[in-house]
């Protein structure tokens, strides 16, 4: 009865992976078709989560120690501070070095026009860059000894229309300090006005150092290390040029910029000193949408009633670049326009007939053209993102088929 049993049971085995070796349905190909299902599910949710993982896993990068001063901007240190390139991984983050390289541009105007016999307390602010220009005032809040200690700033800022062919401008605005609207001529000969999308901006500036702070700073740290003061100075380049100033005058100072959009922190340092008034100076600005450097310089000296000499008017030069975080999305690219050719090429060596070989000639070109592509444009993230896809779904697969063939290969137990 034992021996009957038994003969059955090796029966059935025996009929099972017989099934399996000619084709047959059976319990291991409909594991394996499940195991390639939870691969390509698997893929799937690894992609989605990406965005959530770009912080943890260090796809983003921006190096804030470069790019701090105007005149010591590279290119090469402009894409590691906006995120494009990475001292670590991922290294690369897609766009440029290969893409055209895009600097923000931006001139700035001021001009005094009311002092207290001393400093200048109230003056006007011209900011203009191809797509924009603000428009506004200043005046000081607090006074020191021979300084502002704080001022604020109210700008209108305006796009300008007809910027990017745009014609539709809507009714004329006035800005904020009486600025005549400027108007150029459409392709119906009508003058359209080109100041438009008005919105506020508030500037809030502290002094810092003036100095006599430096200068005394300068003196208890000479004997050794360096105050907090000197090495900003020295980031910019400053010497000890600010002995030459005979009055207190303000030479590193933060600002803070905002609008219902975005926020600016801004940082400068006096570069040029003369005897009443700091002559030039730079700043590293640091935006939620791009980083800036910018220069300044005194373009014009006046008198004030009392015979103290002061900056009139100067000019700022501004250049930034968008900050840049790695878009993963350009791995959806890879796996649908590459992952075919991919797998056809893995189908195409594990064929019988090796003369099909040859056809590698046209499915690996555009492979390695498309995984160009995502890396290019996407990134190193994009790119191990597309990479898993493609290694990960093969490995589950042939696992699947090790599976299948450890069945069929399975020994018979002989009772007696």
């Amino acid at each position: 009865m034992i021996s009957t049993q038994t003969e059955r049971r090796r029966r059935r085995r025996r009929l099972y992976c017989a099934e399996q070796s000619h084709g047959a349905a059976s319990h291991g190909e409909v594991a394996s078709s499940i195991l390639c299902r939870c691969a390509i599910l698997l893929s799937c949710c690894f992609f989605l989560a990406q965005p959530g993982l770009v912080s943890g896993n260090g796809f983003s990068c921006r190096d804030r120690s470069l790019c701090r001063t105007f005149t010591d901007c590279s290119r090469r240190d402009a894409l590691f501070r906006s995120g494009h390139l990475c001292h670590g991984f991922p290294s690369y983050n897609g766009g440029p070095p290969i893409t055209r390289f895009h600097w923000d541009y931006e001139t700035e105007t001021y001009g005094c026009v009311k002092t207290n016999g001393t400093v200048c307390v109230h003056w006007t602010t011209k900011e203009q860059s191809p797509g924009e220009i603000q428009v506004g005032s200043c005046q000081c809040k607090e006074m020191g000894h021979e300084h502002c200690t704080s001022w604020a700033c109210l700008q209108d800022e305006a796009d300008l229309c007809g910027f990017h062919d745009k014609i539709d401008c809507g009714s004329p605005v006035i800005l904020a300090n009486g600025t005549q609207v400027t108007t150029y001529t459409n392709s119906d000969g009508y003058l359209v006005t080109t100041y438009r999308d008005i919105q506020k901006e508030w500037t809030s500036c502290t002094c810092k150092k003036t100095v006599q702070q430096l200068s005394s700073a300068s003196d208890s740290d000479s004997a050794g290390g360096s105050s907090d003061s000197q090495k900003a100075m020295a980031e910019f380049g400053v010497s000890s040029d600010f002995r030459k100033a005979k009055t207190n005058y303000c030479v590193e100072w933060h600002c803070s910029e905002r609008d219902i959009t975005s926020t600016e922190e801004e940082d400068y340092v006096c570069t040029g000193f003369a005897e009443t008034y700091c002559s030039s100076w730079e700043g590293s600005i640091e935006g939620t949408e791009e980083f800036e450097v910018s220069r300044c310089e005194c373009s014009f000296v006046n008198k004030t009633e009392e015979g103290h000499v002061y900056c009139a008017t100067w000019v700022c030069y501004e250049r930034g670049l968008a900050y840049h975080d790695p878009n993963l999305a350009w791995s959806a690219f890879g796996i649908i326009m590459a992952s075919p050719l991919f797998f056809g090429s893995l189908l195409l060596l594990t064929h019988e007939d090796r003369h099909r070989a040859w056809w590698l000639l046209i499915t690996l070109p555009p492979w390695a053209g498309f995984m160009f592509v995502t890396t290019f444009m996407g990134g190193v993230g994009a790119l191990l993102i597309t990479l898993a896809f493609q290694l990960g779904l093969p490995v589950l697969m042939c696992m699947g088929y090790k599976a299948r063939q450890d069945c069929v290969k399975l020994p018979t137990v002989t009772h007696k």
